[in-house]
């Protein structure tokens, strides 16, 4: 899959999006057309590289005073997430953005994959950070294909729980060990995370 900002970067890049709401469920997307045809949606598809501990997170911007209006150059470090999560959703019927205009969708969320790890040579460095995404594809009525992309902000996904994702990817009985894993990584990292929060406090 091509990344986001290869998208962006795409001769064919001709769909706008902006993402209104998203959750385990669903996610409501206004997409735009920039083109003077008809461009029918076949796809939607979300990155999302969820924390693995949003409280300790959004602590952390609250100490920083960062307000809502100044979180868009905000990433995760690499370590603070487990891997990016694909969601695909389901379209009510075939979505047609009009020449040169705007359509609010909705998206039922149709799957949702386990983490995945992106590849390198080796692990991530401490600095490393990492971005959400989603992404649209058609075609037109030329039969051209038609994308888009648009980065998330980071409170789009400290909203969200990873442990409730975990829970609803698609996990094969061969990765359920795998799982399990996950789940006591994220429990492992908050409950050292509450423990220093509790240690720092002045008695």
């Amino acid at each position: 899959m091509e990344t986001a900002s290869g998208l962006l970067n795409a001769p064919n890049s001709r769909i706008g999006l902006a993402v209104a709401t998203l959750d385990e469920e669903k996610a409501s997307i206004l997409l735009s057309n920039s083109t003077s045809r008809n461009i029918v949606v076949k796809d939607i598809v979300c990155g999302l590289h969820i924390p693995i501990d949003a409280d300790q997170i959004n602590r952390d911007l609250l100490a920083s005073k960062r307000d809502e209006d100044t979180l868009s150059d905000v990433f995760l470090d690499a370590n603070e997430a487990i891997g990016v999560f694909l969601i695909s959703y389901t379209l009510d019927g075939n979505v047609v953005l009009p020449p040169n205009g705007r359509v609010l969708i909705q998206g039922l969320t149709e799957h949702i994959s386990p983490p995945l790890k992106t590849e390198r040579p080796s692990e991530p460095k401490l600095a490393e950070k990492v971005g959400s995404y989603c992404t649209a594809s058609g075609v037109d009525e030329a039969n051209d294909f038609s994308v888009g992309a648009v980065g998330l902000p980071i409170d789009s996904v400290l909203k969200l729980d990873i442990v409730t994702f975990i829970n609803l990817a698609d996990f094969s009985p061969s990765q359920q060990e795998d799982k399990a894993k996950l789940l006591a990584q994220i429990n492992a990292v908050r409950n050292a995370n509450r423990s220093a929060r509790e240690a720092g406090k002045p008695q």
